[in-house]
């Protein structure tokens, strides 16, 4: 790769609170790792202060979580 030009573009859908749909960054509580590879985060909203728990499937990343970017986020 190149340029920008040659990377490709990957389209995710921007979380928001199921209750209320706010896209306002929700509070992370915990984050843990599920024994088939994802990640589950305890959330609250900092609108409506509802809880929820976001899935994160990470089966198509390597298992130690080398590859950067999400390992650090996560």
């Amino acid at each position: 790769m190149a340029t920008w030009e040659d990377a490709p573009l990957v389209f995710t859908e921007m979380v928001c609170c199921p209750h209320c749909h706010t896209l306002r960054k929700p509070i992370v509580i915990r984050t843990e790792r599920g024994g088939d590879g994802s990640r589950s985060r305890k959330q609250v909203c900092r609108v409506c202060s509802r809880r929820w728990v976001l899935v994160i499937e990470t089966e198509a990343l390597p298992e130690n979580g080398s590859s950067g970017f999400l390992s650090d986020t996560l």
